[in-house]
Protein backbone atom coordinates (compact mmCIF):
# COMPACT_ATOMS: atom_id res chain seq x y z
CA UNK A 1 0.00 0.00 0.00
CA UNK A 2 2.96 2.30 0.63
CA UNK A 3 4.62 1.81 -2.34
CA UNK A 4 0.86 2.38 -4.34
CA UNK A 5 0.50 6.21 -2.16
CA UNK A 6 3.92 6.65 -3.34
CA UNK A 7 2.83 5.96 -7.23
CA UNK A 8 -0.40 8.44 -6.88
CA UNK A 9 1.40 11.09 -5.26
CA UNK A 10 4.19 10.89 -8.03
CA UNK A 11 1.14 11.19 -10.46
CA UNK A 12 -0.42 13.93 -9.07
CA UNK A 13 3.23 15.78 -9.27
CA UNK A 14 3.10 14.73 -12.60
CA UNK A 15 -0.49 16.53 -12.70
CA UNK A 16 0.72 19.73 -11.36
CA UNK A 17 3.97 19.69 -13.62
CA UNK A 18 1.86 19.00 -16.87
CA UNK A 19 -1.09 22.03 -16.09
CA UNK A 20 1.52 24.15 -14.65
CA UNK A 21 3.39 24.34 -18.70
CA UNK A 22 0.06 24.55 -20.18
CA UNK A 23 -1.05 27.99 -18.21
CA UNK A 24 2.71 29.10 -18.37
CA UNK A 25 3.78 28.30 -22.01
CA UNK A 26 -0.04 27.89 -23.66
CA UNK A 27 -1.91 30.37 -21.21
CA UNK A 28 -4.59 27.72 -20.85
CA UNK A 29 -5.62 27.54 -17.48
CA UNK A 30 -8.77 25.05 -17.03
CA UNK A 31 -9.64 21.96 -15.84
CA UNK A 32 -8.32 18.72 -17.30
CA UNK A 33 -8.37 15.24 -17.03
CA UNK A 34 -5.18 13.03 -17.70
CA UNK A 35 -5.05 9.09 -18.36
CA UNK A 36 -1.18 8.21 -17.54
CA UNK A 37 0.19 5.14 -19.25
CA UNK A 38 3.82 5.23 -18.96
CA UNK A 39 6.12 3.12 -16.60
CA UNK A 40 5.04 2.63 -12.57
CA UNK A 41 2.25 5.26 -13.31
CA UNK A 42 0.69 3.43 -15.97
CA UNK A 43 -3.43 3.27 -15.14
CA UNK A 44 -3.61 6.73 -13.02
CA UNK A 45 -6.07 8.70 -13.87
CA UNK A 46 -5.45 12.60 -13.09
CA UNK A 47 -8.07 15.55 -12.60
CA UNK A 48 -6.47 19.01 -12.55
CA UNK A 49 -7.17 22.34 -12.23
CA UNK A 50 -6.66 25.86 -12.24
CA UNK A 51 -7.31 28.95 -11.47
CA UNK A 52 -5.83 32.58 -12.04
CA UNK A 53 -5.40 36.00 -10.42
CA UNK A 54 -3.56 39.41 -11.32
CA UNK A 55 -1.62 41.28 -9.23
CA UNK A 56 0.63 44.50 -10.16
CA UNK A 57 2.70 46.33 -7.94
CA UNK A 58 3.98 49.78 -9.73
CA UNK A 59 4.48 48.86 -13.25
CA UNK A 60 5.24 44.78 -12.96
CA UNK A 61 2.07 42.44 -13.21
CA UNK A 62 2.22 38.93 -11.51
CA UNK A 63 -0.07 35.85 -12.36
CA UNK A 64 -0.81 33.57 -9.76
CA UNK A 65 -1.99 30.24 -10.65
CA UNK A 66 -2.78 27.89 -7.97
CA UNK A 67 -3.17 24.28 -9.40
CA UNK A 68 -5.06 21.20 -7.73
CA UNK A 69 -4.40 17.85 -8.97
CA UNK A 70 -6.40 14.75 -7.99
CA UNK A 71 -4.75 11.47 -9.07
CA UNK A 72 -6.64 7.96 -8.02
CA UNK A 73 -6.02 4.36 -9.62
CA UNK A 74 -7.73 1.37 -9.11
CA UNK A 75 -11.48 1.51 -7.45
CA UNK A 76 -12.74 2.82 -4.44
CA UNK A 77 -12.91 0.38 -1.88
CA UNK A 78 -10.64 -1.98 -3.15
CA UNK A 79 -7.39 -3.27 -1.73
CA UNK A 80 -5.43 -1.96 -4.24
CA UNK A 81 -7.22 1.64 -4.95
CA UNK A 82 -4.96 4.44 -4.16
CA UNK A 83 -5.28 8.51 -4.31
CA UNK A 84 -3.52 11.53 -3.58
CA UNK A 85 -4.32 15.33 -3.52
CA UNK A 86 -1.85 17.59 -4.48
CA UNK A 87 -2.13 21.83 -4.64
CA UNK A 88 0.59 24.04 -5.68
CA UNK A 89 0.94 27.81 -6.68
CA UNK A 90 3.38 28.92 -9.64
CA UNK A 91 3.57 32.67 -10.71
CA UNK A 92 3.95 34.19 -13.91
CA UNK A 93 5.70 38.05 -13.75
CA UNK A 94 5.80 40.21 -16.87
Amino acid sequence: LAIQGARAYAAARAGIEVAAYDALVNGNCGAASITLTEGGLNAFVVDTSCTSSSHSEGTATTIVYVIDAFARAGVYGSPDYASRRVRSKVTDAS
